[in-house]
């Protein structure tokens, strides 16, 4: 099911609320997208958030609700593939030397269940495939093994996915399936994800609305127990967040 007319009407009038819900309902499917792009779960996501924030100072410009996947799809698809061409060598070199898995004290979820080692096994051998089972693959696997959300979220019937599925698993190694199924589904973009698309939306859209220029979404927000994020006069506790899920 789409997003409602109302909840789309409210996220354009402004409603950070009703963003963070097509934030929830798309993340998975564009950070999957760039993620098939890239080969790189940490840019990918860093991309994912570019496409929401994109999204949000030109939500308005969209003139139907019933667009509004197959537009974020389109924005991620061409940052992706041009964020790709610029970083592809850099991304290799880093991908290759250094490979030291992260200490706990110091690294969120993801990071220390996937070490830039496991990155470099991981898409090597996903990367072999061709790119609409690729993405059907990436996508399944983090919208926890639902063949009917992936279906609805890509627009396919239920036995597409299913076929490329299992072409996809077939063009795998066998010794790298178990590998590849649990780290993508550890990659899932959380509700850390869509706090920081959140923090940057007013400031943001104010900025641009003053004649301001922004350039980078800082993609990591670290915040004690105890910090508080001050939104132009709104002191916001950085956990409640949470209240967005």
């Amino acid at each position: 099911m789409d997003i409602s007319n109302n909840t789309y009407a409210a996220a354009c009038a402004g409603s950070t609320d009703a963003y963070a819900s097509i934030v929830n309902k798309y993340k998975s499917l564009i950070c999957a997208i760039t993620y098939n792009t890239t080969g790189n779960l940490e840019l990918s996501e860093e991309i994912a958030q570019e496409v929401f924030l994109t999204g949000w100072l030109h939500l308005s410009e969209l003139r139907s609700p019933s667009k509004l996947r197959s537009w974020l799809c389109g924005i991620a698809r061409n940052i992706a593939r041009d964020k790709n061409r610029i970083n592809r060598q850099k991304q290799t070199e880093a991908l290759t030397k250094d490979i030291v898995a992260r200490s706990h004290a110091d690294s969120d979820p993801v990071e220390l269940a996937i070490t830039k080692e496991k990155q470099e096994i991981i898409w090597e051998s996903v990367s072999g495939i061709p790119e609409i089972y690729r993405e059907v693959l990436i996508l399944f696997y983090r919208e926890q093994q639902s063949i009917k959300e992936v279906a609805e979220l890509l627009d396919l019937s239920q036995a597409t996915i299913k076929q490329r599925l299992h072409r996809s698993r077939q063009m795998l190694k066998g010794r790298i399936t178990s590998l590849v199924e649990e780290t993508l589904r550890s990659s899932r973009p959380g509700k850390a994800f869509t706090c920081a698309v959140l923090a940057s939306l007013i400031p943001t859209k104010q900025a641009l609305a003053g004649g301001g220029i922004v350039r980078r979404l800082h993609r990591r927000h670290h915040h004690s127990s105890e910090d508080t994020l001050d939104i132009h006069g709104q002191h916001c506790n950085w956990h409640n967040c949470v209240s967005y899920f």
